[in-house]
């Protein structure tokens, strides 16, 4: 999981508490935030680095995969890029009014560089919980398995709708045949 700020406003919500039940669980905050390792100098935060941090991370703690991967906000961009650079890792995805794909330079919690305007997530089950960052829509098109849900809620899905998390994530596990 990825809430793409510093903080721990997705992990440490009742958000994730049912989803916990499902299966073992991995927060993954932006590398050089809060209490994260600083990023080596001159090494440039792209999608492919964020990829291959979360990659090293699981392997190096031993959490074999494929995962279900969930990005709120601006972690929607590395949920994205490891869903990109490890389709074969990556079971299902659940984007908690998570920012669209697009060719950027995002500079919110660190400058980023992104290359996703072209990302497909094929046949994996891909939720999307839209509130009031975006409609949701061209993530929910990037899947031929996808499901669209209103949360009702402001931007703060995980602490308004906290009742929304495992259901969603439970569809990306065991999805409806």
């Amino acid at each position: 999981m990825s809430d793409g700020m510093p903080s721990r406003r997705l992990l440490g919500s009742p958000f994730c508490s049912d989803s916990r039940r499902l299966a073992e669980m991995c927060g993954s905050p932006c590398r050089a935030l809060g209490a994260s390792d600083p990023r080596p100098a001159g090494a440039a935060s792209t999608g492919k680095r964020y990829a291959d941090e979360l990659h090293a991370l699981l392997a190096g703690a031993s959490v074999p995969g494929p995962y279900v991967l969930v990005g709120a906000s601006h972690g929607g961009y590395m949920t994205m890029s490891y869903a990109l650079y490890y389709p074969s890792e990556t079971a299902g995805l659940v984007f908690v009014d998570s920012v669209g794909p697009c060719t950027c330079v995002v500079s919110v919690v660190e400058p980023g560089q992104f290359e996703l305007a072209s990302v497909s997530f094929g046949a994996r089950p891909v939720v999307v919980l839209r509130a009031s960052l975006t409609d949701g829509r061209d993530l929910a098109s990037r899947s031929t398995n996808s499901i669209l849900v209103n949360a009702d809620s402001t931007h703060f899905v995980a602490q308004e709708r906290p009742q929304l998390g495992g259901g969603e994530t439970r569809l990306c596990c065991h999805p409806a045949t």
